[in-house]
């Protein structure tokens, strides 16, 4: 199988990535330093055995091109993985009903829990999306209404629990 991938300036790269198979498939994924990443990838895409995922797996035996792109980079310091994982996170989700993609959630991140207030009422989600599905609006939203930029959303206030 042939990777194709960056090679120059991926040292202590923070970035969220995608790897394309044969211009169909594709892996969404992030890293604290991209180029250990790009390494640990090439190890994996010569062996079956080593590969982690099921869904690749699943079509590994098939595949002849590998292509890996940068879709977001932070600044090298301070490190925020928070931040490369909720953008990790977006981009899984604005992907997720597509049937190429090959990441399942449950593999690659832990559901952050949300606290909804108003008043004295508490109401404990497990994750943003189930904030979301109960007030009725996009993930995205949710995300803008904790990260403080939408503010109060019908009284109530959003917050990581």
């Amino acid at each position: 199988m042939e990777f194709i991938h960056p090679t120059a300036g991926t040292k202590d790269v923070i970035a969220v990535y995608k790897i394309t198979f044969d211009d169909k498939w594709f892996y969404i994924g992030s890293s604290g330093d991209l180029q250990n990443r790009i390494h640990a990838w090439q190890t994996m895409l010569r062996d079956i055995k080593r590969v982690r995922y099921k869904k690749l797996r699943d079509i590994f035996n098939s595949i002849s091109i590998a292509k890996l792109e940068v879709l977001k980079t932070l600044e090298p310091v301070p490190k925020n993985y928070d931040a490369i994982r909720e953008w990790e996170r977006s981009e899984i989700l604005e992907n997720y009903d597509n049937p190429l993609l090959l990441n399942t959630l449950k593999e690659t991140l832990p559901s952050r829990p949300v606290s909804q207030l108003k008043g004295r009422e508490i109401i404990l989600f497990n994750s943003i999306s189930d904030a979301a599905k109960h007030n009725n609006v996009c993930y995205q939203t949710m995300k803008n209404i904790l990260n403080g930029n939408l503010g109060y959303y019908k009284g109530y206030i959003f917050k990581y629990a």
